[in-house]
């Protein structure tokens, strides 16, 4: 069975779960550096594979490493790595891979949203970004 992107992560991306990370840091740098690093860290990364206005480039870019994998299976000194049945399975699943794409960019595009209703939403009540 395949769990789903979100059905793994969102346990993880609990505000308190975010508390936690937070001030397991402090003893090395300030609270503000701490939230705003990891909070700029994972709306950026939602962000950029959650933006379904990248959906075309990110399969463009999946053709293009199926294409590549291609001919570098081609040369005789990585034949000599990789056997062909390797190649062709390695292949076969970035080609399935590219159908899942666009499911995929629809759970991180969730995945941002849940994120910032749920820990940007709360962090926003906390008394230190007003001081």
């Amino acid at each position: 069975m395949n769990a789903k992107i979100s059905e793994t992560m969102t346990n993880l991306y609990t505000y308190e779960n975010f508390k936690k990370i937070c001030e397991s840091n402090l003893e090395t740098t300030t609270e503000m550096f701490v939230v705003n690093g990891i909070v700029n860290m994972i709306l950026q990364m939602l962000f950029h594979y959650g933006n379904i206005n990248n959906i075309d480039y990110f399969i463009e870019q999946r053709k293009k490493l199926i294409e590549s994998m291609k001919i570098v299976a081609q040369k005789e000194e990585f034949n000599k790595a990789r056997t062909d049945e390797d190649i062709d399975r390695l292949i076969e699943k970035h080609q399935k891979d590219l159908v899942k794409l666009p499911n995929q960019v629809k759970e991180y595009y969730d995945l941002y949203n849940y994120f910032c209703d749920n820990v940007v939403a709360e962090l926003l009540k906390e008394e230190y970004l007003f001081k």
